[in-house]
């Protein structure tokens, strides 16, 4: 179950039966962990002991399944899933055409990547593999990192606790997968009926008879090769390293942006109407009550440290609470807000679509009226005010993106996001 707050909704889509999934787009939503809705994966490494995993999907599709539906009533360019892991269990090796973003909730994660290789013995088995070693790297709670596309990679619950895990992904762009070689050879001989990239025959979703299939098929991508030990250093970022604040809003935040890759079945018409500017940006934030260690006590979402030079107007925004308890009250501004004083706790979270917000009258309290420049007109202001609560400290993942809303695009951004080899 979920919450949303449109002007022009007026139904709950609680109550109604085969809701569209478009239906409630443009509206403010909060889901609190109690709400979450975990499925058993129909995933190709689920014929792979060792790889087994519960889903929770918010945005988008599960890569490679699309008759599951999301949680989100909304489209903004990814999908979205917390993954309930095992401990010592995880995904199996596979690539993206797209970059692929990981944020350890609540436990050790383990990332692995690799170079590809294709020479299997009559096992199944990498036979090259002493020969090409995975390398790793461990991200502790709250960490995070992106994976970037064509590189070959993989997580595995490696928490000291061996409970249950959770890990947070972000896949944008079309949820398509090509799972390395002798992961397809595994998961048949376990039973998977699968393409040579692995993926799985499916029956066609069923959700919607006036809606086509949501397509999984992506180009084929050529994988990194020459990957060496500490590639993806750069793309992992450390919450202890530090988060934004009022004084440094650039410290240890995740950008990457550039243009987009297409899908071969999407036409020229579709593609012009598709921004240039798409970019993706991920930060921590804290809320401290008492402002300790230079952390403020509130953060209005509107003057967030997303709102810059480079990244004005027009963002989509999600907010996820790591840690601590936030209230969030949320409306236009000058009317009896939609949302009071709502608590949220770990795991909750909150979107605001960019359709909802018009940037260029945003009032702040500290500096006056700020002008961000047009939106197009026409949107309705819509502010979201988080406020810290109780004595610890509150850890906000907040990611901003500005993205083509569907799923007909590949994500392989040249800012932040690629290997140089």
């Amino acid at each position: 179950m979920f919450s949303s707050w449109s002007p022009e909704q007026t139904s709950n889509p609680d109550t109604e039966k085969n809701v569209d999934p478009l239906a409630g787009a443009g509206s403010g939503e909060l889901i609190r962990t109690c709400d979450h809705i975990e499925r058993s994966t129909a995933l190709l490494d689920a014929f792979i002991c060792s790889f087994q995993r519960s889903t929770t999907l918010f945005f988008g599709r599960i890569v490679s399944n699309p008759n599951d539906l999301p949680q989100f009533q909304d489209w903004l360019g990814y999908s979205m899933t917390y993954n309930g892991v095992p401990y010592g269990n995880g995904n199996a090796l596979h690539l993206h055409n797209s970059v692929e973003i990981f944020v350890a909730l609540d436990g050790d994660f383990e990332i692995g990547y690799t170079n590809p290789r294709t020479e299997l013995n009559v096992n199944g088995e990498d036979s090259s593999r002493e020969d090409n070693p995975i390398f790793t790297t461990v991200l502790k709670p709250m960490d995070l990192i992106a994976c970037p596309a064509g590189c070959f990679h993989y997580y595995k619950n490696v928490d000291g606790s061996k409970q249950v895990k959770q890990i947070l992904t972000i896949l944008p762009g079309r949820p398509s997968v090509t799972w390395a070689p002798e992961v397809v050879h595994k998961a048949r001989c376990g039973g998977a009926k699968c393409n040579d990239r692995g993926v799985l025959e499916l029956p066609p979703a069923t959700y919607s008879d006036d809606k086509p299939t949501m397509m999984m098929v992506a180009p084929e991508f050529p994988p990194v090769a020459g990957i060496a030990d500490g590639d993806l250093a750069p793309f992992v970022r450390r919450y202890s390293d530090g988060v934004t604040s009022p004084q440094d809003h650039e410290k240890n935040v995740l950008r990457l942006g550039g243009p987009l890759d297409f899908a071969d079945d999407i036409g020229e018409h579709q593609k012009m109407t598709v921004p240039h500017d798409s970019w993706i940006k991920i930060a921590y934030h804290d809320l401290d009550l008492q402002e300790r260690y230079g952390a403020s006590s509130v953060l209005n979402l509107d003057q967030s440290v997303f709102l810059d030079q480079d990244h004005p107007r027009n963002a989509d925004f999600l907010v996820v609470v790591l840690k601590g308890r936030v209230s969030l009250n949320g409306g236009e501004p000058g009317q009896k807000f939609d949302i009071q004083n709502e608590i949220l706790g770990p795991l909750d979270m909150f979107k605001l679509p960019s359709r909802r917000v018009d940037l260029s009258k945003v009032e702040d309290s500290n500096a006056g009226s700020k002008d961000y420049g047009s939106n197009g007109g026409g949107k309705t202001l819509w502010k979201a005010i988080f406020r810290a609560q109780g004595e610890e400290r509150a850890t906000l993942l907040i990611v901003a993106s500005k993205l083509p809303h569907n799923f007909d695009f590949f994500f392989n951004p040249k800012e932040g996001g690629r290997l140089k080899k």
